[in-house]
């Protein structure tokens, strides 16, 4: 399949455009309070590198733009349209689960690493598919969060820097392949999202089934979070 240059150029300016949307809603409010560590904005340089990345990679496979548009239709599926589940987060847990967990995290939030640890065991007995949005308050966060993202970017290695983050265990060695700019978009992003669906603090996360929808902020436990898959069910 051949895609002319100046379709690809196209694509890769729209994608950037939903990856920017919502960005300016975030910044004025209705969500976490920017003044605690707001992800940068992206410059010039930034938006620039994001385009040529995916221009780049359409040339070269040009294939890449039927599955993408699958994942995001697969994705949109997912949650109703509410737009919480984009295709190129991190996920962790089986697909065949009966719910979608959307977890903003921080990091260095010890609550939010508690309930990571927990989502992560539901994920594990496959009870639970959980995608990962990162959300840093701080410029410590932003830190762990963009070597994480950069690490899913470059290698697909999100995972081993989540577990190191949770655990308290050594990150592994930074991965710096073609990510920064992803990170920090994909930051912005997070924070226009949870700011939509009304998260203003942490932890917290949405549970997702069948189109519907359930917040759940402060102290997140195992039966909680069943209990909101059962509810979504309609199981009482």
């Amino acid at each position: 399949m051949l895609v002319p240059g100046a379709l690809l150029s196209l694509v890769a300016s729209t994608a950037l455009a939903f990856i920017l949307a919502g960005t300016t809603e975030a910044a004025e409010g209705g969500g976490l309070n920017p003044a605690s560590g707001a992800a940068p904005a992206l410059s010039r340089a930034d938006r620039a590198a994001i385009v040529d990345d995916l221009v780049e990679r359409l040339r070269a496979d040009p294939d890449i733009l039927v599955e993408t548009l699958l994942r995001f239709r697969r994705a949109d599926r997912e949650d109703g349209g509410l737009g919480i589940t984009p295709a190129d987060a991190p996920a962790s847990g089986t697909a065949q689960a009966a719910a979608t967990v959307v977890e903003f995290v921080d990091y260095a939030c010890e609550p939010c690493r508690a309930a990571g640890l927990v989502l992560d065991g539901l994920a594990a007995s496959g009870e639970i598919r959980v995608v990962h949005r990162d959300l840093p308050l701080s410029a410590e966060s932003r830190e762990l969060a963009a070597a994480a993202l950069e690490a899913h970017k470059g290698a697909g290695r999100y995972g081993e820097f989540r577990t190191a983050f949770l655990t308290g265990r050594a990150a592994p060695a930074p991965v710096h392949a073609e990510g920064r700019s992803f990170a920090l978009a994909t930051m912005r992003r997070a924070r226009a999202d949870a700011a939509r669906i009304g998260v203003k603090a942490l932890p917290a996360l949405a549970v997702v089934r069948d189109g519907r929808m359930e917040v759940l902020v402060g102290e997140i436990t195992a039966q909680g979070v069943r209990d909101a898959v059962r509810r979504l069910g309609g199981e009482g």
